[in-house]
């Protein structure tokens, strides 16, 4: 009697043995969602830490990667880890190229990380594209090039009236087109139009005034740069 209470208690042992690792099992299971540069998966896991459950995934880090939580983070049902890849980054600005592995896209965060200043009125292009400074890149990027086109400030006087403008044209006569102002063939611009622009170049703009020649046969209109002629016959006036 006593050895089959004893085989009893045993089995009682072991039931509860069974029952308790089971509802641990249950306890240490579960699901989580790993993100890796925009793509999303779930996952069942017993892991502790994110970082087992990354080894347990096949899933190597770099030192530049971003990763959170971090690898040392207990693990939560239900948490999602996300993981963004470093990539490379040049940056051309000011006549310099700078390298970077950056797990950053936002053309702001990547040019603080590589000491580039950016200044109001400053043109950033990606592949020749303009883009804009806060604008992330897709996060599944492979590599990012960005160019810097510095903002230069020039004086321009307009018909004796002096003023600053800034532009990140390539030329003085590209930069007064973005600045609005429509130059036409009489026009008398100094230096000419297509003057590679510089840092405080002064250039002026002399507007033409429409000339009327009246000969035998008729009215001929034309463009004079400084001032408005009125001919008849052989004798000429001129007046502002």
């Amino acid at each position: 009697m006593s050895l089959l209470r004893k085989y009893r208690n045993l089995a009682v042992l072991l039931a509860t043995i069974i029952l308790v690792s089971f509802a641990l099992s249950l306890g240490l299971r579960k699901t989580v969602t790993i993100s890796v540069d925009g793509r999303s998966h779930l996952i069942t896991t017993y892991a502790f830490k994110v970082g087992d459950l990354l080894h347990s995934e096949n899933i190597s880090l770099s030192p530049s990667d971003k990763l959170s939580p971090s690898q040392d983070a207990w693990l939560k049902k239900g948490e999602t880890i996300t993981l963004i890849r470093a990539i490379p980054v040049q940056i051309l600005a000011d006549g310099v190229i700078s390298s970077i592995y950056s797990p950053e896209r936002t053309p702001s965060s990547l040019l603080a990380q590589a000491g580039v200043r950016s200044m109001p009125g400053d043109l950033l292009l990606s592949n020749g594209q303009p883009m804009d400074a806060g604008q992330p890149f897709a996060i599944n990027s492979q590599s990012i090039s960005i160019q810097v086109i510095r903002s230069v400030s020039f004086s321009l006087t307009v018909d004796g009236k002096t003023q600053t403008l800034t532009s990140t044209a390539q030329t003085l006569g590209s930069a007064l087109w973005a600045n609005g102002y429509v130059l036409f063939e009489a026009d008398q611009l100094i230096p000419p139009a297509n003057t590679p622009l510089t840092q405080d170049m002064a250039a002026t703009l002399t507007h033409s005034h429409p000339v009327t020649i009246q000969t035998q046969t008729g009215a001929v209109l034309t463009p004079h740069p400084k001032f408005r002629l009125v001919a008849t016959g052989n004798s000429a006036g001129a007046g502002d």
